[in-house]
């Protein structure tokens, strides 16, 4: 995950474990979060969307139905990632 570019962004907390975030990371672009974008707790692995003002919010299972295939997959890459550095 080093290989992917990481932006600073306002404290927020998660709305999942209530671990505070400062930073995102781009998986698939090269640019700052925006909102609708998705992302995913580094510490929990709860999936999340940035909402109008960057805030961190719960994606919520309607969300997750709505989202393309190859989106769905991706995230779940991600997550998986996320928890195996959590093991190791």
């Amino acid at each position: 995950m080093a290989d992917w570019p990481e932006f600073v962004t306002e404290k927020q907390r998660c709305p999942a474990c209530k671990r505070v975030h400062d930073r995102s990371t781009a998986v698939q672009h090269d640019c700052a979060p925006k909102a609708g974008d998705l992302t995913i707790c580094s510490r929990c692995a709860a999936y999340l969307r940035f909402g109008e003002g960057l805030e961190l919010l719960p994606l919520s299972a309607a969300e997750w139905a709505a989202l393309d295939v190859e989106i769905r997959i991706e995230m779940r890459r991600v997550r998986e990632a996320i928890k195996e550095a959590r093991r190791a």
